[in-house]
């Protein structure tokens, strides 16, 4: 039993076997590679609690040649009918049981690649960096796997090239690695890692992954990727949709375009794109917005995403990738002709550069008719390594427009993410913007915090009036200087009717600039799962706040309180309510001081393992401050339906429909996926929006989409 509990805190190696025949990935471990290494069954339990020894074994061996990285993987169960398995499109969640291979290539702690498999082979991948607190969902990578299932458990066997890591030019590989396990039925997590019981209510930590060894004389090669892709959309608009002339996209909007990819150096890349399709085949999901400040849409577009982690700053958003091409007021995009991306790592010194060229866009909006001029957008951006987990950064946005005369605007920034001790930090950052056709201004945030079970953090924050991030970046509101303290505690448990537990409190003072008093904050939340893997969480602020609007002094308040059901269910969904008080605003205009509450139900069920029908709403009542119903329109919701049906591993269907009150806009979607290959899609789908403006709800326009995209790899 010692000798047990001292091997769980044991620094891990792995050795990595060459081979020079490769397995057949087909999921059945019959080759020799796999039956006559050993490889390692060390594993301890994660979650819910934290270096215990793993119920159930698990045995994992890694093997290499010229061309690829290979995993074989023995998920082991003591009883029958414990594999839990669901038929879900590639990179979707809640899939049941799986296998996760995290792998540090520059065993640098600080970023890794991940890679997931389940028992019925659906496939998820990732980008893990700032030593685990970040993830890049959107990065994708060609890599094969293959599983089965048995009465004694299920195994994977994966081949992960060379071509799709990026790694340091050197004889002699050595990486980080971890492999977890999740059983879904028993709500346990079984990692092959080096963590701590103090790594509890941490998270993922790349540098407690253990150690991958033996791979010799290896790279990348050649890597070069084209990805040519056709897009067209046919339009019709009108009433009488049968009656409309039907529009097609003109080859300026991306019909036909050429993504491709050079690997440079193994750990260098370069994107080049023409006439990129950067369309969204799914829309911008429906909200509601009552305040004075520009609704934060969430990136899609491919090659924006892909890699966006590094651009990113922890508190300030000096680069929203929206402001590229973005969506004009009457629906339009700005068409972009071309971008190009370079990233890559160098020793210690990160470096990402963008260039995308936009042209001119006229549309129309209330009658007027606006020209949008054309725009080269440049972002540079390095983040150097400083010590075992620290990293210090700069970053230059600029926006050059050339309509009747030009204009620059240009953002020159610095942060600080510096690791004290094993769980204490402090990070920072410093921007200035720099316009020639008006003055700019600074910005800053300084704080310090520690993570863990018991984590705490403080910052102080000042941004000038005349701060602007509007070009490349977003800026809710300018003109502020505040203090916040957050305290909070979680942990989590194996056993009992309280299996997790989240307490939050924190007080925050500050004012913006323009007012006269300070205004204060003190706000708090709890939340917690039980043994039914239900969900709930209250929380609640009360501020006294000083507002423009009618120069008036106020105690606000706002209270949450929620719940979800276990995902693990047919059939499981959730309830939200909150009231708060708030400045009421149309169209970003003040109206009144009021109140406003909210409801916000969803429910999904799953008749089958590879089909969810899914629903949800949120519905708005606003009152005036004498809690008297707003007499123009006291509720207003939106909703949504989706329907997810998954053929097969290759082909999947999605229905979608939106409805937007507020806005009088409804919308239906469909949507039809087959993977050709490896990241080679055939897309088609088609939409339906619907207006409700004139009192009765008429056909707006009806679109049908199709595209392809081929992957051509060297």
């Amino acid at each position: 039993m010692i000798f047990l509990v001292l091997s769980l805190f044991a620094s891990r190696t792995a050795q990595a076997v060459c081979i020079t025949e490769p397995p057949i990935i087909d999921g059945i471990l019959d080759e020799a590679c796999w039956q006559q290494n050993p490889g390692f069954t060390d594993f301890m339990e994660n979650y819910p609690e934290m270096c215990e020894p793993a119920s159930e074994s698990t045995r994992v061996v890694v093997c290499y040649d010229e061309d690829a990285l290979y995993f074989g993987c023995f998920c082991y169960y003591k009883e029958s009918g414990q594999v839990t398995a669901r038929l879900v499109p590639r990179e979707s969640g809640g899939d049941g049981d799986d296998v996760t291979i995290s792998i540090d290539t520059y065993n640098d702690d600080r970023n890794a690649y991940r890679f997931a498999i389940n028992p019925l082979g659906i496939q998820r991948d990732a980008h893990i960096t700032d030593g685990g607190w970040g993830y890049d969902y959107a990065w994708n990578g060609v890599w094969y796997a293959e599983t089965t299932i048995e009465e004694c458990g299920w195994f994977a066997e994966i081949a992960i090239p060379f071509k799709t890591l990026r790694f340091p030019p050197q004889d002699e590989q050595v990486w980080g690695l971890c492999v977890s396990r999740w059983m879904d039925k028993k709500y346990e997590r079984v990692v092959w890692a080096d963590y701590r019981p103090s790594d509890k209510g941490m998270g993922t930590r790349v540098d407690r992954f253990g150690e991958l060894t033996g791979i010799k004389d290896v790279s990348s090669g050649l890597h070069m990727e084209f990805l040519p892709h056709f897009t067209q959309t046919a339009r019709a608009r009108g009433p009488d949709v049968l009656d409309s002339v039907v529009t097609f996209l003109p080859m300026t909007a991306g019909v036909a375009g050429m993504d491709a990819k050079w690997g440079i150096t193994s750990n260098l890349i370069l994107d080049v794109t023409t006439f990129p399709d950067y369309g969204q085949i799914e829309a911008d999901p429906e909200r509601i917005n009552l305040t004075r400040y520009e609704t934060y849409l969430s990136e899609r577009r491919p090659f924006f995403t892909e890699g966006a982690d590094l651009f990113e700053f922890g508190y300030f958003k000096p680069f929203y990738t929206r402001r590229i091409g973005r969506r004009l007021p009457d629906g339009s995009e700005v068409p972009i002709y071309g971008g190009t991306k370079l990233t890559g790592k160098m020793g210690g010194t990160e470096l990402g550069i963008i260039e995308a060229c936009t042209g001119e866009a006229v549309y129309e909006y209330y009658g007027r008719e606006y020209t949008e001029p054309a725009a080269l957008y440049s972002i540079a951006r390095i983040k150097q390594d400083l010590f075992s987990r620290s990293e210090s950064g700069i970053i230059a946005t600029s926006r050059e427009r050339w309509g009747e005369k030009h204009r620059g605007d240009r953002v020159l920034g610095c942060d600080l993410d510096l690791s004290i001790a094993d769980d204490w930090y402090v990070n920072g950052e410093g921007l200035y913007s720099f316009h020639t056709d008006k003055q700019g201004g600074p910005m800053g945030i300084l704080g310090f915090g520690k993570s863990g079970r018991f984590n705490f953090h403080a910052s102080a924050s000042y941004t000038d009036s005349l701060a602007d991030l509007g070009a490349t970046g977003y800026l809710s509101r300018p003109g502020h200087e505040w203090a916040s303290i957050n305290t909070g505690y979680s942990d989590s448990w194996g056993s009992g009717w309280l299996r997790s537990i989240s307490v939050n409190l924190g007080p925050s003072v500050g004012r913006y600039l323009e007012d006269t008093v300070p205004s204060y904050t003190l706000w708090g939340s709890a939340g917690g799962s039980f043994s039914n893997r239900w969900y709930a969480n209250l929380s609640g602020s009360t501020s006294r706040n000083f507002y423009q609007e009618d120069q008036s002094l106020r105690w606000i308040k706002s209270v949450n309180a929620g719940f979800s059901s276990s995902t693990t269910k047919d059939i499981y969904g959730g309830l939200w309510l909150s009231l708060w008080d708030q400045y009421v605003y149309e169209y970003y205009v003040p109206q009144y001081f009021g109140h406003v509450g909210s409801v916000s139900p969803n429910i999904s069920w799953r008749p089958r393992h590879n089909l969810v029908l899914s629903a949800y709403a949120t519905g708005f009542l606003t009152f005036q401050e004498s809690w008297e119903p707003d007499p123009e329109d006291a509720f207003r919701w939106t909703a949504g339906q989706s329907l997810r049906y998954t053929a097969t591993r290759k082909l999947s269907f999605r229905l979608n429909a939106q409805q937007n009150t507020a806005a009088e806009r409804y919308t239906q979607q469909l949507l039809a996926t087959y993977e050709i290959a490896p990241l080679s899609y055939l897309y088609l789908a088609s939409a339906v929006n619907l207006d409700g403006s004139s009192g009765s709800i008429e056909v707006g326009e009806v679109t049908l989409y199709a595209k392809i995209v081929y992957l051509f790899r060297i």
